[in-house]
């Protein structure tokens, strides 16, 4: 999956899927399940621009 940030300060830290983008992998575990929702640990990797 490729993450994109589009122009403009209005979108924020609006972020979308894009070829154009950088390669970023999330990994995550389940830390705790309860009945409507999970507690999750995520590690991001994001390739850096050369």
């Amino acid at each position: 999956m490729h993450l994109y940030r589009p122009d403009g300060e209005e979108l924020g830290t609006m972020r979308i899927v894009d070829e154009r983008g950088q390669r970023s992998i999330t990994h995550y575990k389940v830390i705790e399940s309860f009945k409507d929702a999970d507690l999750v640990e995520c590690l991001l990797e994001t390739e850096t621009i050369k």
